[in-house]
């Protein structure tokens, strides 16, 4: 790998820099042409054909006002924000189901719940207590259960 090192820099120093040396925009548009190709046994005028084509239809599309062409389109951002998040404020209500969701979605807490969950069941002196009742109390005091462990 070292002498690799040698080579980039004798080529950058003959080539410049790589985009005036990089095949793959050409690499690409003839890529587009090939696909044009209807008759193998004459591809050369097919991809001709192709190439004027797509000339005729840009130069054209240049002189159309109502219609939408390539060249005339919408923008994907029309606001003009280049993509920039807003930014969004969430009451207290989306922040516990935000939490919530994570803590009993994450693999992280998958041992926490099951140390509640038994914690749970232990702790029920009453009769015979159904999984399902279990589950409800569990996912109602999980989320304030967890801290108050790990603190301790």
């Amino acid at each position: 790998m070292v002498h690799l090192v040698v080579h980039l820099v004798r080529e950058c120093r003959l080539g410049g820099p790589v985009q005036y040396r990089w095949m793959y925009p050409a690499e690409r548009s003839l890529g587009h042409f090939k696909s044009t190709v209807r008759n193998k046994a004459a591809p050369e005028g097919c991809i001709a054909e192709g190439y004027i084509a797509t000339e005729l239809v840009t130069f054209c599309s240049r002189y159309l006002n109502n219609a939408p062409t390539f060249h005339n389109r919408p923008q994907r951002n029309p606001d003009g924000s280049k993509g920039a998040g807003t930014r969004v404020t969430l009451n207290r209500l989306i922040m516990h189901q935000i939490h919530r969701y994570i803590v009993f979605n994450s693999e992280e807490f998958h041992n926490l719940r099951t140390m509640h969950k038994d914690a749970l069941r232990r702790s029920c002196t009453r009769g015979r207590i159904t999984e399902a009742l279990i589950e409800a109390e569990h996912h109602e005091q999980f989320c304030e259960w967890y801290p108050a462990y790990v603190r301790k």
